[in-house]
Formats: structure tokens, sequence, C-alpha cells
């Protein structure tokens, strides 16, 4: 079957659109300003966002062959990339870092106006270089997280992605684009962006899910705690007495409690 550059780009578009749709309003039902999982579902909602809008620009400058406005859209699907990783960042519980945000699309902009890299297929190879580099860096930010059950997923995928960006850099190696136009031609195009699309949408599930996970570890947490001193509550020592009897039942040792009841 043929797969169609614009048509593919297209599709790519109303999806990615879509899943980012779904995304925002899930977190806009959970709460604006609820942290935790919800405001990680809304940070990657809005990163899709900001990729269809660079996408749409560097589709529409194609069309037009406006390399200069091709490199801003380049430049802000790179800066979708980089909230993704920032919000991995901020889902693992780490600082935020303004300035790498940053870094990919103002220095992607930097480099094609600097005349260190003027021609079409070398921006698009540096562009892949700062697509997969982010990609990678949110992926090992969710591999630091102690619970590797939870992340595993995402971080497989993460790497697939960026992979995927790297795999371009040989085909554009032997067979270089020289103009906007044949850029709608290349036959490989289609189908690696078909795959990339695929990825986006599966990781935009798994981010719900990790969503999910982490509302109920919190909710969780706030049942098993006492609000006011930080400490376990009734339920979690009745949940600890249970396991210290069932231990006692099976292995036979005595058991000691000891209550104190500070109120």
């Amino acid at each position: 079957m043929h797969l169609d550059t614009m048509t593919m780009s297209v599709v790519n578009l109303s999806v990615t659109a879509i899943v980012a749709a779904m995304l925002l309003l899930t977190w806009g039902r959970a709460g604006w300003e609820q942290a935790g999982g919800p405001r990680f579902v809304g940070a990657w909602g809005l990163a899709m966002l900001t990729h269809v809008a660079g996408a749409a620009i560097v589709l529409g400058a194609a069309l037009a062959n406006e390399v200069n406005l091709v490199t801003i859209g380049a430049s802000i699907a790179i800066l979708a990339v980089a909230l993704k990783w920032d919000a991995a960042r901020e889902y693992a519980e780490h600082e935020r870092a303004p300035f790498w945000i940053m870094f990919g699309p103002v220095g992607f902009i930097v480099l094609s106006h600097s005349g260190f890299v003027e021609s079409l297929d070398a921006r698009l190879i540096v562009g892949c270089i700062f697509f997969a580099a982010y990609n990678f860096a949110a992926a090992l930010e969710l591999r630091r997280i102690g619970d590797r059950q939870l992340c595993w997923p995402a971080v497989s995928l993460l790497v697939l992605v960026g992979l995927s960006y790297l795999s371009w850099i040989p085909f554009i190696l032997v067979v270089p684009i020289q103009t906007l136009g044949e850029a709608f031609t290349i036959a490989w195009l289609p189908a690696v962006a078909l795959v990339t699309m695929l990825m986006r949408v599966a990781l935009a599930f798994i981010v719900l899910s990790m969503a999910k996970e982490r509302e109920e570890q919190e909710q969780r947490r706030d049942a098993l705690t006492d609000s006011l001193t930080g400490l376990p509550n009734r339920r979690a020592l009745f949940e600890v007495a249970d396991a210290v009897g069932e231990r006692h039942v099976l292995g036979g040792t005595p058991v000691s409690v000891l209550i104190f009841d500070l109120d």
C-alpha cells in the first residue's frame, strides 16, 4: 500500500491534535490546579498540542517553500519534545530546568542561521538529534523512579521514539534532501512518520495509566496518613497488625504489640 506524504502528514496532525485534546480534557475534569498525575497528563497534552502547532507550521512552510519558516516550525516541535521531558521530570519529582527546555529550540535556530548548518538535510539531521536527545532524557528521568514496574512501558517507548528519529539520519545521508519539494517525494518518510505517530499515541495512553496509578498511590497514602501529624493513622496500624498476625500464624513466632494513644 502506497502512503502519500501529504496525506500522512495531515493524518498525523489530526490524530495528535485529537489525543492532545483528550489529555487536556482529562486534566480539566480532574482540576486544573491539581498536582501529581493530573498535572502530568495536562503537561503532556500541552506538549502534544505544541507539537501539532510546530508540525503544522513546517507543513505549511514546506508547501510555500519558505525555508526560514520551516526552521521556526521545527524549533517549536523541538520545544514540544522538551516540554515532554519537563513533564517527565515533574512526574519524577525533580526540579524544573527552564534553561535546558529552551536549549534545544533556541540552539536549533542559532545553528540554522549561524552558517554551520546551511543545507536542508543538515538541518533535518540536527533536528533529529535534538528530538532523540530529549526523548532519551525523558526516558532517563522516568527510569530513575523507584517504581520501575510503573514506568518501564513509557521508558521503552521513549527510547524507541528516540531511536526512530536517529534512524532518519542514515536515510538522509544516503538520499540528501536539497529542496523542500523533494521532501514530499521521499518514499520512506510516510512509513517512518506513521510508526512515530503510533508510538506517540501509545505514549499518551501510557501517560494516562501512569497518572491514574500515581493518583491511586496518593489517595492510598492520604488514607493511611494522619493529616495533622503526617504519621500513619489507625487504618495503617490495622493493616500492619493484620500483616504481623499473618506472619505469626504462618511462622509460629511470638508477637508483642505496644500502643501509645497520644490523644
